[in-house]
């Protein structure tokens, strides 16, 4: 490589979530689809550099190998038993921590594509090898699809012809976190769930009926330790919001919208609400 490469790193929300049931091994089966959004999108700068070095203008963030970009290199370079290359990563922060937006999972789908165009081709098949290493949604970010049903622990994917004709509000405040390690202990779970078709319902079901139909499981619990929450899902509907629902663990909930001068006016009424969170009408 000689100079510098600007990536844009994604996001996804959760269309609907469901927990189907512990399995033997801690982990648990569920029942989601993420859809990918490419604006708003952290950006990843590589360069030439002497060593590998990684920063990142989130100052919160870990910058060894806590971080999902540096785990990311690290794999892909011990893959085939080479050295951490010499690169110089800079992260720019867009997408909140700790939101379930996947935003350090965009990072990590990000930093391998890097590895991989940078310093040594990985066929698609290492790409999502080494993702699942990173994370149960990492591999949803590798593949060619802006949606995907998602079973298993979240890394069986099936890529799903889904595009939302709607506006998507995503609405997070600014030091509400949530764990998804507590959210899952806190969850009661007994025997197996049947899981919904969430495909059907998106592609056939009008987006009135989603909100009936379509539930995240996380909801009860996390919206009981954090009411803010509920204040903000009663917001999207006074705003008419036709469906809204907590993305992954949390803690950002998002909003569709049928009119973008309506999106526009929820917009600007959360911004006045949070305007150091995170609100954006995400394309």
């Amino acid at each position: 490589m000689t100079g510098t490469k600007t990536y844009h790193s994604p996001f996804k929300i959760n269309l609907g979530l469901e927990i189907l049931s512990k399995r033997s091994d801690g982990y648990h089966d569920i029942n989601t689809i993420f859809y990918r959004f490419d604006e708003p999108h952290d950006t990843i700068v590589a360069s030439d550099s002497a060593s590998f070095e990684f920063n990142s203008s989130d100052h919160d963030l870990p910058t060894d190998e806590r971080n999902l970009v540096v785990r990311a290199i690290a794999l892909c370079a011990e893959y085939h038993n080479d050295k951490m290359p010499a690169l110089s990563i800079q992260l720019e922060k867009n997408i909140p921590s700790g939101a379930g937006l996947g935003g350090g999972s965009g990072n990590a789908a990000t930093a391998i594509k890097i590895y991989s165009e940078l310093v040594r081709s990985l066929s698609p098949a290492e790409q999502l090898e080494i993702g699942a290493k990173l994370g149960a949604d990492v591999p949803f970010f590798l593949i060619n699809s802006h949606a995907a049903t998602a079973s298993g622990i979240g890394n069986v994917l099936e890529p799903l012809d889904l595009t939302l004709p709607y506006q998507c509000l995503i609405v997070k405040p600014k030091q509400l976190f949530t764990s998804t390690t507590e959210s899952y202990a806190g969850l009661k779970i007994s025997g197996k769930k049947t899981a919904t078709d969430l495909a059907s319902i998106l592609q056939q079901s009008a987006l009135s009926l989603w909100q009936e139909k379509i539930v995240n499981d996380f909801e009860p619990l996390v919206f009981q330790r954090y009411p803010e929450l509920i204040s903000i899902r009663d917001q999207f509907l006074q705003h008419n919001a036709l469906f809204t629902l907590m993305s992954g663990s949390g803690s950002a909930s998002y909003g569709l919208f049928a009119d973008m001068n309506e999106a526009e006016t929820a917009q600007t009424a959360f911004k006045k609400i949070y305007p150091d969170g995170f609100v954006a009408l995400a394309h």
